[in-house]
């Protein structure tokens, strides 16, 4: 039975419950603009809903066309919003209204304009602000202000020059902006422009190429794209699921009902930029969840909660992910995340075959539910309990290797170097550092010349059941619930494969840190090394402090560790194919 925390219901009479524009806070925060931090919007066919501070805490004070005689909002029907600050832009089905003072007076926006150059169609469906720059999506094009919509400028098909310069279609139903970047989604493809507007390139079913390469289907109903190089695009398609690209537009890859989507026509999707690669899918179907990329999905319905299977839009703030549904407002915070403090036995045979238990927090059963040892599956993994796993480890290498759990809502858990793989005695067995899954050949190997290396304190995991695992002098590698609960410090820059020009990071010296890094292949087992690279002798020794695996879009969370004492070092990443990759750490005194 999977386990989740159940959707939790806010209802409007007539709600078609769009919840306040899913761009907003993402895009405003991390261009640390203030936002109107009393406004959590609905959108109705009743109005704009704003919850403010003149309101009774929970309570909604509805913006109509009456406004309670102010000037008020060109349509009740509001398709769209956006705030900025104290200004509020909202989409209606006849005109933009724009609010500067939290919603008490709006400005309607139309075709007309007072005489000054006017939106493509009074049909507003979506908005976006960069600045004072509007992107409005009408039914009669794509209208571009540059003055806070004073003026407009319109985009369609024809656009300046030939067609093929132009949108996919007039009819534009989402909007979204990356930089110069503009996404379209049209009822014709989803048109890019990468010129601010000037001209479209369209993305079709066939696109360039095979059909596979190409969209789901030409009618895209919202689009969501993650700032990268190239960027990642999410487009929610009618009928033909979410197509996804990874390469910035020149080639999709359709996600549909096959890969757990809960319908493949999709009114709108949202993602989360980070180490989760979380992608959040409306569909006609329910809300369908990913937490690889979008590799497969995990459907919610009213089952779950929803206020109906109907979702129009979804969003999340935080832990807490709201899904616009028409049976109104359906908020769920996500389930507490996994934690492991201890694994017995800790120790076993090469070959495998070791019953384990492992102890922590939060386990769930069902759904993506996994248990690894060493990056390979462990066999029998059974949750008994929240706080109790069992499973029989796999065959794997002599040395220290992680135990990773995966609950069903795909959240992990990972005790660094918490099981220990023994040789069979008189076997040889494999000398490796502890990525497991390569079985001890039955040939006795003969025994290395040992080759001189650098003094360095064997350091023992904080956690007592776990293995020792060796670190660079003045370093502690955790395990257990210290390495879970150490603070994530995000590494911005990608790492380099020069140790000279690799990025860095600071952290304070006594503390629990994980740092989590990005620039990485994509879903790479890694090899994590970890230098002190103030001693001369160790400037080219790296000591093996765990293994980690990368997600889709090259990011990873290394393993947690405490420095005991002020200065640097270098964390190297390694893969299978040798390829390394750095990261410095300056560690400051308290």
């Amino acid at each position: 039975m999977r386990q989740l925390t159940r959707f939790r219901m806010k209802t409007i009479a007539g709600a078609v419950g769009v919840l306040a524009r899913r761009e907003v806070l993402r895009r405003a925060m991390r261009r640390c603009e203030v936002l109107l931090l009393a406004v959590a919007v609905l959108l109705a066919v009743g109005g704009l809903q704003a919850n403010t501070a003149s309101a009774a805490p929970g309570d909604f004070v509805n913006k109509t066309m009456a406004n309670s005689g102010a000037p008020g909002l060109g349509s009740d029907n509001v398709r769209g919003v956006y705030v900025v600050g104290s200004t509020i832009y909202a989409a209606t089905t006849s005109g933009l209204s724009i609010s500067t003072d939290g919603g008490a007076n709006f400005v309607n926006k139309t075709t007309a304009n007072s005489g000054a150059p006017g939106l493509g169609s009074d049909n507003v469906r979506g908005v976006y602000v960069v600045g004072s720059t509007v992107y409005a999506a009408t039914f009669g094009g794509l209208s571009i202000s540059t003055d806070g919509g004073a003026t407009f400028t319109n985009k369609t098909t024809s656009n300046t020059g030939t067609a093929p310069l132009g949108l996919g279609s007039n009819i534009v139903n989402g909007v979204y902006v990356v930089g110069s970047t503009i996404y379209a989604a049209t009822n014709g493809g989803l048109s890019i422009s990468t010129d601010g507007g000037a001209t479209f390139t369209n993305k079709t079913t066939s696109n360039t190429g095979t059909a596979p390469l190409g969209l789901g289907s030409n009618t895209v109903n919202g689009v969501f794209a993650i700032d990268g190089t190239p960027d990642t695009i999410y487009a929610a398609t009618d009928g033909g699921g979410l197509s996804i690209s990874t390469d910035g537009g020149a080639t999709f890859a359709s996600r549909t009902t096959s890969d757990g989507l809960g319908s493949n026509y999709v009114p709108g999707v949202y993602a989360i930029d980070g180490t989760q690669d979380t992608v959040y899918v409306a569909t006609t179907g329910g809300l369908s969840i990913s937490t690889n990329g979008g590799t497969s999905f995990t459907n919610y319905t009213t089952t779950d909660g929803l206020g109906n299977n109907f979702v129009n839009a979804v969003f999340t703030s935080g832990e807490v992910t709201f899904a616009a549904t028409t049976g109104g407002l359906s908020m769920r915070t996500t389930p507490a995340a996994p934690t492991i403090s201890g694994v017995s036995p800790s120790t076993g045979s090469v070959a495998g075959g070791t019953a384990i238990t492992i102890t922590g927090t939060n386990f769930t059963s069902g759904g993506s539910f996994g248990v690894t040892v060493g990056g390979v599956a462990a066999t029998g993994a059974t949750v008994v309990s929240s706080t109790s796993i069992t499973a029989t480890t796999p065959a794997g290498s002599a040395g220290a290797a992680n135990v990773v759990v995966t609950n069903s809502d795909g959240q992990t858990a990972t005790s660094t170097g918490g099981f220990t793989y023994t040789a069979v005695p008189g076997g040889g067995g494999d000398s490796g550092g502890g990525s497991g899954g390569s079985t001890p050949s039955p040939t006795p190997t003969p025994t290395p010349t040992p080759t001189p290396t650098v003094s360095a304190p064997a350091i023992t995991s904080a956690a007592p059941t776990a293995a020792a695992v060796a670190g660079p002098a003045g370093v502690v590698v955790l395990a257990g619930e210290e390495a879970t609960m150490a603070r994530r410090v995000v590494v911005r820059s990608p790492l380099s494969q020069s140790s000279l020009k690799a990025p860095s990071a600071q952290v304070p010296s006594g503390s629990a840190v994980a740092l989590v890094v990005r620039g990485l292949p994509a879903s790479s087992p890694l090899t994590v090394s970890m230098s002190a690279s103030t001693q001369t002798r160790a400037r080219s020794f790296y000591v093996p402090i765990g293994q980690v695996r990368s997600s889709m879009k090259g990011w990873v969370t290394l393993p947690a560790f405490k420095a005991t004492r002020a200065g640097a070092y270098t964390m190297r990443l390694k893969t299978p194919s040798g390829m390394a990759y750095y990261v410095k750490v300056t560690v400051r005194t308290k």
